[in-house]
């Protein structure tokens, strides 16, 4: 002899449930199909903290922000690089000023021997 259906409740459902079936798989893919897809996702963030939505928003947000580090990252590089240049602009006029000084210097020495 059965239970009456108004005597059932959740417990009790759940309960025979167990012996029914044992793939947890399976037994989400019904509560989705009879309830709505989603539907104990309040109570699992609740539970645990983490549900697919806010899985979602926790990966775009970690996405922007590396975004974000990206941009300045990719300034400061491009800042290093102009500075770079130019220091190596200054560098090659400082060095071609000392290849001149230098021959100045040996056009005066040769200037000098041949006196």
């Amino acid at each position: 002899m059965g239970i009456a259906f108004d005597e059932m409740n959740v417990d009790l459902v759940i309960s025979k449930l167990v012996h029914i079936e044992d793939n947890p798989e399976k037994i989400w893919h019904a509560f989705d199909a009879y309830y709505r897809p989603g539907y104990f996702y309040g109570q699992i963030e609740r539970e645990f903290g983490i549900t697919p939505d806010t899985h979602d928003k926790l990966v775009h947000s970690f996405d922007k922000k590396v975004a974000e580090y990206r941009t300045r990252a990719e300034q400061k590089v491009h800042q290093v690089t102009d500075k770079c240049e130019r220091e190596t602009r200054r560098l090659t006029l400082v060095v071609k000023a000392k290849e001149m000084d230098v021959v100045h210097a040996k056009l005066e020495m040769d200037a000098e021997l041949n006196r």
